[in-house]
């Protein structure tokens, strides 16, 4: 006699009925669907891109620099006409655009330890923030550090960090820069201490700002603010230093003066982004609403009778 199956309950199995819902998708209500997306991107595509065309943006040339990789200085002008003038509203924010520097490298990216900065020690240093780790890792020499002390900041991240200054002059008056407060809050509540054995000041506004990496190759580090009544037509001159550099490794940079409104910078790629979802969806939304009137969809209750019995 043949074993009995222990995983077929003794009682039988027991056939369970459940009500099935189908939804099948009408022209109607894509059209709907879509209407709403279309009103919904038209009034993003809008806001974006009439915030984005009232920003005043100018940029300068190519700063040349003159000196070594320690000290770097260079100057470079900016024409601020009377039109000009008349589009700032409240403050002047002045950016450093350096070109070509992919920061969002995923070596680069990843060697820092956010750990240290923070003031916590940590074993995970050598993965974390090679291949700087070590005094003894750096090319150019650092004095008063010896070689086989830990690196604070460690990483290359940190050490790619350019301290520059920036000093403004109009007219022949010297303008002021206010760089107080370019950091983000969490930024300087939460994530950098000053330490004893650093060789860059981590709680540098300036330095905070640079450890916010960019997606692009373009980096734009805001470096200061200028208010407008501090400001008047005339040419804008401004002198440039760069201070020591530990990876030896500067590219063009740019001085780019731009303007805010209350959605903040341009936004041009998602304001047209948004206009592309406009077009696409007005589109869908006419041709759903054509094929209403030649295709005829049965009643969803008249399905279930159909598919149930």
């Amino acid at each position: 006699m043949a074993n009995e199956n222990k995983r077929r309950p003794k009682e039988g199995w027991r056939q369970q009925n459940f009500r099935n819902i189908i939804c099948v998708p009408s022209p109607i209500c894509a059209a709907i669907f879509f209407g709403t997306l279309f009103i919904f991107s038209l009034a993003l595509t809008l806001i974006t891109l009439s915030f984005t065309y009232k920003i005043f943006e100018i940029k300068s040339d190519a700063i040349e620099f003159k000196g070594d990789f320690n000290i770097s200085k260079g100057i470079i002008d900016i024409k601020l006409t009377q039109s000009d003038y008349d589009k700032i509203k409240g403050f002047l924010y002045v950016y450093v655009e350096t070109e070509e520097y992919y920061q969002n490298h995923r070596i680069y990216l990843k060697s820092k330890s956010k750990g240290q900065m923070i003031g916590n020690s940590n074993t995970n240093l050598p993965l974390e923030c090679a291949p700087l780790v070590n005094y003894a890792d750096f090319d150019a020499k650092i004095q008063n550090y010896e070689e086989d002390m830990r690196i604070v900041p460690c990483g290359l991240m940190p050490a790619s960090f350019v301290n520059t200054t920036i000093s403004l002059y109009l007219n022949e008056k010297e303008v002021n820069i206010d760089s107080e407060g370019i950091s983000w809050k969490y930024d300087n509540s939460e994530m950098y201490k000053r330490q004893k054995k650093q060789y860059l000041d981590i709680e540098d506004e300036h330095f905070k700002v640079w450890m916010r990496s960019s997606p692009t190759k373009t980096l734009k580090k805001l470096y200061g603010k200028i208010e407008k009544k501090d400001l008047e037509v005339g040419m804008l001159l401004f002198k440039i230093t760069l201070q020591k550099n530990y990876l030896e490794y500067i590219s063009e940079k740019r001085i780019l003066l731009t303007t805010t409104t209350k959605i903040g910078g341009k936004y041009k790629v998602l304001g047209w982004t948004f206009f592309i979802i406009t077009i696409i969806s007005l589109f869908w939304c006419i041709f759903f609403i054509i094929t209403m009137n030649y295709q005829n969809v049965p009643d969803i209750k008249t399905l279930f009778k159909k598919f149930s019995s």
